[in-house]
C-alpha cells in the first residue's frame, strides 16, 4: 500500500522569500534616502487609523516598519531587497521615519531606564523632580513625553512612583483607547500626567490640568547577556556578586548593562518609539536651573538633524581598547564584501570620527529614529553589541556607541550642538545675570 504523502512546508517557505523581498522593494521605493544621511521624504499630518490622545496630545505610529521586516532582508549596503543598487562609496542607511512636513508634528520621547532598587532611583530623583516641574517638564509638554521603564529585577508596581512624583494616572474611563493601546505596548504600560508646576523664583505651585507632561510608565525585563546562561548563572546572582569589568572604571553589572542598553537595545525591542519621531537621554540625576530657550523638537523638524548633544569628552583609552576600532573594521569590511568593492563612513576623514576616544556625554543627547532604526544601523548596533571582549571587558557604552553610529552615515552636518545650554563647571553654583545656560549634571 502507498503511504500518505506527508504536507510540507518546503514550497511555501521556498514561496516567501521572494515576497519578503518584493514588499521590501515595495517600502523601499517609497521612502529610500541615499546620499546624506538626514535627507528623506515628507509626510503630511496626522495618521488618523494609528493615532491616540492624551488631553489634547496626539500620537500616532509614525514608523515605516523597516526594522520589523525578517533579518537579512534589509540591513546591508547591498541588500537584494534595495530597488536600486549602491550607489556610493560611503555608507548610506534607509531611513525608518519621514520627516514632518509641519514641524509642530514633530515628537520626541525621553527614555528612562531606571535599574536598582526603587528607594535608590527615588534618591537621585528627588530634588531634580522640583526643577523638571519647574523648568524642564513644563518647556517641552507640548510635544515630549518621558518613557520610564523599571528593571523587573526591583519594581512591582508603578503606583508609589505616581505618588513619589505627583502624577495622575490616566482616566481610562475618557482615554480607553490610549490605555488599551499603552497597556499592549512592548511590556504594558500605565499613562500618567502630570499637572502640578512650580513657578520660579517664587516656588509658587499651581496645576494646568488641560496642559500637562505626560509619563509612560512600565515594568521592563531588561535582556541579559548569554554569557550568563553559559556559566549556569541567573542574572540576579551576578546583580548581587563583586562582578566588575576588567578594564576602564571597573564598572559593575548593573552599570555596564544599562549604560550600553542604549546603544542597541532601545531601538530593537521598543515598541513604543515607533509613535514617536525622536529619542531622547537625560541622566536622573540632571539638574535644572533656567528656561529652555529653544523648542528642541521643532528645531532638529526644522532643520532635519540626525542628532544633538550638549558637550562632548575625551574618554580614556582604558574605557575603548583596540576592539572598538576592530568592530567598525569587521562591519567595514562586511558590508565592503557584500559589495564587492571598498566601502567607508561618511566622517571617515572628520578628526571626531578618527579618534576612538572621542565620546557624547550621556547627560542630555537625542537622535532621530528615522536613522537610529534604521535597518542599516541596527545590523551595526548588532555587531557593537555581540563584539567579543568589548562591553563586558572595556565598559562599552551608550556615549561610544553614538559617535561611530554618527559617523558611519553622517559627515557632522547633521549634528546639532546644543552645548551651550550645559553649565560645564557648576562648582561656583548657578550663573548670574542674564545666560542661556539651563543645566548642569549632578
Amino acid at each position: 500500500m502507498r503511504q500518505k504523502q506527508g504536507w510540507s512546508w518546503k514550497p511555501l517557505i521556498a514561496a516567501w522569500r521572494p515576497l519578503q523581498l518584493l514588499i521590501a522593494a515595495n517600502i523601499l521605493a517609497l521612502c529610500l534616502a541615499e546620499g546624506s544621511g538626514h535627507s528623506g521624504e515628507v509626510v503630511d499630518g496626522p495618521d488618523p487609523a494609528t493615532m491616540f490622545e492624551v488631553q489634547g496630545r496626539t500620537f500616532w505610529n509614525k514608523s515605516l516598519g523597516l526594522d520589523q521586516l525578517p533579518h537579512g532582508v534589509l540591513g546591508h549596503q547591498c541588500s537584494s531587497s534595495r530597488p536600486e543598487s549602491h550607489p556610493t562609496e560611503f555608507l548610506t542607511y534607509t531611513p525608518n521615519r519621514r520627516w514632518p512636513a509641519n514641524p509642530s508634528d514633530g515628537r520626541s520621547a525621553i527614555v528612562m531606564a531606571v535599574g536598582g532598587e526603587p528607594e535608590r532611583f527615588y534618591t537621585r530623583i528627588e530634588g531634580a523632580w522640583y526643577e523638571w516641574q519647574g523648568y524642564f517638564a513644563k518647556a517641552i509638554r507640548q510635544n515630549t513625553v518621558l518613557i520610564l521603564l523599571l528593571d523587573a529585577n526591583f519594581w512591582t508596581e508603578v503606583e508609589t512612583l505616581g505618588e513619589k512624583l505627583h502624577l495622575e494616572r490616566l482616566d481610562c474611563t475618557t482615554h480607553r483607547r490610549t490605555c488599551d493601546l499603552a497597556a499592549r505596548m512592548d511590556q504594558g504600560y500605565t499613562v500618567f500626567t502630570l499637572s502640578l508646576f512650580i513657578q520660579y523664583p517664587e516656588g509658587r505651585k499651581y496645576f494646568e490640568p488641560q496642559e500637562p507632561f505626560i509619563i509612560f510608565a512600565g515594568i521592563k525585563d531588561f535582556p541579559h547577556p548569554f554569557w550568563i546562561d553559559r556559566r549556569n548563572q541567573t542574572e540576579a546572582e551576578v546583580l548581587v556578586s563583586d562582578w566588575k569589568t576588567d578594564k576602564c572604571n571597573r564598572a559593575n553589572y548593573a552599570y555596564t548593562k544599562f549604560t550600553n542598553w542604549y546603544s542597541y537595545h532601545m531601538f530593537d525591542e521598543l515598541r513604543i518609539l515607533d509613535y514617536f519621531d525622536f529619542w531622547w537621554k537625560v541622566d536622573d540625576d540632571t539638574r535644572w536651573f533656567g528656561d529652555l530657550p529653544l523648542d528642541i523638537t521643532r528645531k532638529l523638524v526644522e532643520e532635519r538633524r540626525i542628532f544633538f548633544h550638549t558637550a562632548v569628552f575625551y574618554d580614556p583609552w582604558s574605557c575603548v581598547g583596540p576592539s572598538l576600532a576592530q568592530s567598525i573594521e569587521l562591519f567595514l569590511d562586511m558590508e565592503s564584501d557584500l559589495c564587492s568593492r571598498p566601502l567607508r563612513a561618511v566622517a571617515f576623514d572628520k578628526e571626531w570620527w578618527t579618534n576612538d576616544t572621542y565620546i557624547y556625554l550621556s547627560e542630555f543627547v537625542g537622535g532621530w529614529l528615522g536613522m537610529y532604526t534604521s535597518p542599516e544601523l541596527l545590523e551595526y548596533g548588532r555587531i557593537w553589541n555581540y563584539y567579543p571582549y568589548a562591553m563586558w571587558t572595556w565598559r562599552w557604552g551608550d556615549q561610544q556607541f553614538w559617535t561611530k553610529a554618527n559617523g558611519l552615515f553622517d559627515d557632522g552636518s547633521g549634528i546639532l550642538d546644543l552645548s551651550y545650554l550645559k553649565q560645564h563647571d557648576p562648582s561656583g553654583g548657578p550663573p548670574k545675570g542674564e545666560t542661556s545656560m539651563m543645566f548642569y549634571h549632578g
